[in-house]
């Protein structure tokens, strides 16, 4: 079973790395993550400090296993 959400969040940018293709960013709750920017024509217009707003899912995948159960002798 799959099951995601659409959400979108205002976050600080608290750094950038142009060379890699990261931006850090600091949501709501202080949280920080970093992110990859696959598009650089993008990246070049963010910079530290910056307020951003990125929609993104969450997602959850769940399977479910028999256990193996031992047999009685």
């Amino acid at each position: 079973m799959q099951s995601g959400q659409k959400v979108t969040a205002m976050a600080d940018v608290t750094a950038v790395d142009a060379k890699d293709h990261v931006v850090t960013l600091r949501g709501p709750g202080g949280k920080q993550v970093d992110l990859e920017v696959t598009d650089a024509a993008q990246l070049m217009n963010i910079k530290k400090g910056d307020h951003v707003q990125v929609t993104y899912v969450e997602a959850l995948a769940v399977a479910v296993e028999p256990t193996h159960v031992a047999t009685a002798k």
